[in-house]
Order: C-alpha cells, then sequence, then structure tokens
C-alpha cells in the first residue's frame, strides 16, 4: 500500500474536520454538523488526519477512557478514497501508537459493513448490540478488542 501517516488535528484545524465529518454523514455514521459540536468532539477526543500519499483523506479519533480502556469514536475516509483499505491501515496504525491498553472499544451501525469488518479484521468482537444509542432511532454494536488480542 501507499504511504499512510496520521497528523494530529488541533482546535484550529476544526473547519477541515467538520468537513470530512459532513463528508461521512450517513444513516450508519452521526456526523458533527456545526462548529459547537466539532469543538465539544474535538476537546473530549484525540483526533488525526489520515494523509494518503501526502494528501488529508480522512479523519480517526479516540477517548481515553477513566478505566484506562480506549474509545474510538471516529473514522471518515472521503468517498473518493474509499475500498482502498485506507482506513483499516489508519486504525492499525493508531492502535500501534497507543500505550498498552486493557480494552479497546467501538461502536459500529449493523449495516455499516465496511466499519464492521475492519474492526473485525483488527481483532475486535461483538460484545452487545443496543438500540437508539445516539437517540436516532438505529441500532449499535458494541465491539471490544482485548489487549491480548
Amino acid at each position: 500500500m501507499s504511504s499512510l501517516s496520521l497528523q494530529p488535528a488541533t482546535s484550529a484545524d476544526w473547519e477541515d474536520v467538520l468537513h470530512y465529518e459532513t463528508m461521512a454523514d450517513s444513516q450508519y455514521y452521526p456526523a458533527y454538523k456545526d462548529k459547537k459540536d466539532i469543538e465539544a468532539y474535538m476537546a473530549t477526543s484525540t483526533v488525526f488526519f489520515i494523509v494518503y500519499e501526502g494528501k488529508k483523506v480522512g479523519t480517526v479519533s479516540y477517548q481515553k477512557k477513566e478505566d484506562g480502556s480506549v474509545y474510538f469514536n471516529g473514522l471518515t475516509v472521503l468517498p473518493e478514497c474509499q475500498h482502498k483499505g485506507i482506513a483499516t491501515q489508519a486504525m492499525h496504525l493508531l492502535i500501534a501508537t497507543l500505550p498498552d491498553t486493557e480494552l479497546l472499544t467501538a461502536v459500529v451501525h449493523p449495516c455499516n459493513t465496511p466499519s464492521l469488518l475492519i474492526c473485525l479484521k483488527l481483532g475486535f468482537t461483538i460484545k452487545e448490540w443496543r438500540e437508539n444509542v445516539f437517540g436516532d432511532g438505529e441500532p449499535r454494536l458494541f465491539v471490544t478488542r482485548s489487549s491480548e488480542t
């Protein structure tokens, strides 16, 4: 695969992060929609731009929880760059940069096959199905990966 790296996003990058969120908005991924939402998201998350062949093509983010676990709360890739393995490689790279973490978690729409496959490829397992998690009337799968994986 061609070169891929992660570049930290700062609060000054909120407009760029909003751009990638807007491009990713769908029934399966409830994107942040305005400056206030993006600023709150970036204040509580570690956000990176996904840089592919020298161009920003998306974002990936996580939150470190009080219990020491890591919750992956964002993954976006521009539509024209999807289906190239970029998201999987970005997640793999991000996981490799984390300190020893006992538990990794994510929430995925059950019909978001690409995101679910990424999680399964990276060793996550489906732990639970919950209805209306984000208040959008849609179900979500809770997936986890322990440090032994």
